[in-house]
């Protein structure tokens, strides 16, 4: 009987300093959490910010090729109507 309760008393005692263990890394885990959440935020705003930048400047390179393709086609469309040789 002595030894079972030398085996509680020890079993409990670990699950005591598993308990301390577990406080400990759920409160680092809260700061770490704490500090990355708002710099991955930016980081996100960030990259959003970029690729909506990029896309802007990507749409507005296309209608100046949409342009230029329209004063091409003017240009061929008056060299085809001389009336070329084949």
């Amino acid at each position: 009987m002595e030894d079972l309760k030398q085996t509680i008393k020890t079993i409990l005692e670990e699950v005591k300093i598993l308990e301390e263990k577990i406080d400990e890394t759920t409160k680092k885990a809260q700061e770490i959490t704490q500090i990355v959440e708002p710099s991955a935020t930016e980081s996100l705003k960030e990259v959003i910010k970029f690729t909506e930048e990029s896309s802007n400047k990507i749409i507005s390179e296309i209608d100046k090729v949409e342009e230029n393709c329209k004063i091409i086609d003017k240009e061929v469309d008056k060299l085809l109507a001389l009336n070329p040789i084949n």
